[in-house]
């Protein structure tokens, strides 16, 4: 369960601004990878389909295929119907490249 957090302005740029700056890059721990994973797990499982959609069409069509990938097997063909039609023959190609 993720809990909200609020920060302020400041703090989101002091945030971004440290995270611009390479000598701050560490490596995270297993425990950190896993906390990323479920949250943004979490997080796209509270977009809606009109998220997706703006979210998919909005990206390169081989990160596309790689975010549909990643999503389970039910998933994956509601999030290719999202596609604008044009976009979708690519993305699957891409997908069956990969499997």
């Amino acid at each position: 369960m993720l809990r909200e957090m609020s920060y302020t302005e400041e703090e989101i740029e002091r945030m971004a601004d440290l995270g611009r700056d390479p000598k701050n890059w560490q490596p995270a721990d297993p425990e950190a990878w896993e906390l990323g994973r479920r949250m943004a797990s979490g997080i796209a499982e509270t977009y809606t389909d009109d998220d997706w959609r703006r979210v998919l069409n909005a990206l390169s069509p081989s990160r596309v295929a790689r975010k549909i990938s990643r999503r389970p097997p039910q998933d994956q063909r509601r999030l290719l119907e999202l596609l604008a039609a044009d976009r979708r023959a690519e993305v699957e190609r891409l997908l069956t490249v990969s499997v």
